[in-house]
């Protein structure tokens, strides 16, 4: 394909047309900023039932490899985001080369959506990580298992994984054939074997850079998870101390720069006894810990994404309010009564509970749903408000 001149910055409101590759909730919530900015939108998604499908000018139901749904979709977009990094590089290496205008960049999206080309980035950039070993075989698992000490390891697959997805837990050496077998073996490899370490919690960064280097930081998050699924977030993060919120934003700096980042991007990490951070993953687009940011900062995540996209400067990430909470609303809520949840007892006994629901047509255990957000500021009454808000919509029933 030959490279065409690019499309020129800025993409100006109310003239150009911004696309999203994904349809889920964090692709709704980019079609929410966009049209509130004044951007004809479409996406492009395969799933029937995608939520943003709704909300935007333009819809295109296909896979991502299709050759008339990327035709039809270049036709339209000038800029594109998308909501996920599970996507073909291929493809947004092609609309590069057409001059279109990528956010992040398809180099972003092959480091961060490969968990060992990921860590070998960060490693390169000297950002503190668990140590860890690229696994092919059965053989290599072993060998890599006792090379880091024959101590509790989370073997991971290199791509396709999130949620808990895709990974298992290998306490001894005799745990690693049937843990190897459960995860497809060597059809599956190459596979990412690295230590658990010891953290005290789970924190997010969230990072925006502009095409001018802009460089902008959101208040570090704390996330609680339920079977590796986001439950509760809290920000910024409780009892926080400065050498922790140091780190984090060298960590920004190092990485937005470092990668060339234009748009968004999540760092989660792991907060050790002693403060330190240890970056756990990379995730190049909005993240569901930030929801909150669009009831609590100046500029939310979805905000600056089109921002960045479309060459602005990026827009203020400062906190209106002490503190906020979100409470993610999981598909069990439906799937335990066989019921719509009672939203009226929520809205009624609630109504300084802010509700979020991403229009989902089926419900299962485990599956995002919506969220919940309260601001205030004191952290105790928000997380026994979200829980009481939580408890009021229905009967709960763990994951089956």
């Amino acid at each position: 394909m030959s490279i065409m001149s690019p499309i020129s910055l800025p993409l100006m409101p109310q003239q150009a047309t911004l696309g999203i590759l994904g349809g889920g909730q964090l692709g709704r919530f980019f079609l929410m900023a966009a049209k509130d900015l004044g951007y004809r939108t479409v996406v492009w998604a395969p799933d029937f039932e995608s939520p943003a499908f709704g909300l935007a000018d333009e819809v295109i139901q296909a896979p991502f490899d299709n050759a008339k749904a990327f035709q039809r979709f270049t036709s339209l977009a000038e800029g594109v985001s998308y909501e996920f990094e599970n996507l073909p590089v291929e493809t947004l290496e092609a609309m590069e080369a057409l001059g279109k205008v990528v956010s992040p960049s398809s180099h972003v999206l092959k480091i961060c959506q490969h968990r060992i080309l990921e860590r070998q980035c960060l490693q390169g950039f000297n950002i503190p990580i668990s140590p860890f070993k690229p696994v092919n075989t059965l053989a290599e698992l072993t060998q890599g298992f006792e090379a880091l000490g024959n101590q509790p390891c989370i073997i991971k697959t290199a791509t396709l994984g999130y949620d808990g997805k895709g990974q298992g837990r290998i306490t001894t050496v005799a745990d690693c054939g049937s843990v190897f077998a459960s995860l497809g073996g060597e059809a599956n490899a190459p596979y990412l074997l690295e230590l658990v370490v010891p953290f005290v919690r789970e924190v997010s960064l969230i990072i925006a850079r502009s095409a001018q280097g802009g460089v902008v930081t959101y208040p570090l998050i704390e996330n609680r998870h339920h079977r590796h699924v986001l439950d509760l977030s809290l920000c910024p993060a409780p009892q926080l101390s400065p050498k922790t919120e140091a780190q984090a934003l060298a960590i920004a700096e190092t990485l937005a720069t470092g990668l060339g980042l234009v748009g968004v991007l999540c760092v989660e990490c792991f907060e050790l006894a002693d403060g330190s951070l240890l970056v756990n993953e990379l995730a190049p687009r909005p993240h569901n810990s930030g929801h909150l940011t669009m009831e609590a900062c100046v500029t939310s995540q979805y905000e600056q994404q089109v921002r960045a996209l479309c060459g602005f400067a990026l827009g203020s990430t400062a906190l209106k309010v002490p503190a906020v909470g979100l409470q993610n609303l999981m598909g069990q809520l439906w799937a335990s009564s066989g019921a719509e949840p009672d939203w009226g007892r929520l809205l009624h006994q609630f109504p300084e509970v802010k509700l979020h629901l991403y229009g989902k047509e089926s419900a299962k255990p485990g599956r995002k749903m919506g969220h919940l957000v309260l601001t205030g500021a004191d952290y105790r009454t928000i997380e026994s408000t979200l829980a009481s808000a939580k408890q009021s919509i229905g009967p709960l029933k763990d994951f089956e």
